[in-house]
């Protein structure tokens, strides 16, 4: 089951403001971008996705699957992290 953006809201603390946001969220359809925008969301990456393959880097962010991403946003909320999406 595709995760559609009404659940995003639901699983993890996204906003519209990029104030006080950790990492933008920029869905490309297919492919969702993040991109980490604090000290903390780099650290964040270094820590969980230190083996991050050069395809799967993209706009200094990581690039996700949608079929992925659910996991990813619950731990990054579990970890106190704010998702802002890309306007």
């Amino acid at each position: 089951m595709r995760t559609t953006p009404q659940n995003w809201y639901q699983r993890a603390l996204i906003k519209e403001s990029a104030i006080g946001a950790d990492f933008q969220m920029d869905d490309q359809g297919t492919l969702i971008v993040l991109v980490p925008l604090t000290p903390a969301a780099h650290k964040w990456m270094e820590i969980h996705l230190p083996d991050l393959e050069d395809w799967q880097r993209y706009q200094g962010g990581f690039v996700v699957e949608h079929r992925c991403i659910d996991g990813i946003l619950e731990a990054l909320k579990s970890e106190g992290m704010i998702v802002v999406r890309k306007p």
